[in-house]
């Protein structure tokens, strides 16, 4: 026998309801996980064959929080000259890796382009060879050739 219950909830400010159909009459179960201030709230539900079985807030201090506030500002200001010059040695590295693999292109490109030319030289040499070995058979076959009658 299931009986008919109302369940409600709430998200991004908007009020919700459905109608579910449980097993039994008991209340429905509910938890109100509020936001916490200062700290990440974590809540963990587990649940077997629909029914919870072990919840757990993790919840810090919020006062603790608060009172550390201003020491992780100051201590995020004090190491802020460190992470400056770390900056700025990056940058640095950077620059020279960058000049270091402008160079490696240069040598490249220019290698290319020599092997480039040498190749544009052995097809106009090929070319040339070829067009006097043509013009070579053409008269040596025009003398060859008898005279028809």
């Amino acid at each position: 026998m299931l009986f008919r219950s109302t369940v409600g909830w709430k998200a991004a400010g908007k009020e919700y309801a459905q109608v579910v159909h449980l097993p039994n009459a008991s209340p429905i179960l509910h938890w109100d996980f509020d936001r916490a201030l200062f700290v990440r709230q974590v809540a963990a539900v587990s649940f077997a064959n629909g029914e919870p079985t072990t919840l757990s807030l993790d919840k810090p201090s919020q006062v603790e929080a608060f009172t550390q506030f201003p020491l992780n500002i100051a201590n995020q200001l004090a190491s802020l000259p460190t992470n400056l010059l770390q900056w700025k040695f990056d940058i640095s590295t950077k620059q020279t890796q960058l000049v270091t693999q402008n160079n490696a292109l240069v040598t490249a490109t220019l290698q290319y382009l020599t092997n480039q030319a040498a190749l544009e030289q052995r097809i106009l040499a090929l070319e040339s060879n070829r067009t006097s070995t043509a013009r070579a058979s053409a008269l040596t076959g025009a003398v060859k050739q008898p005279v028809q009658q």
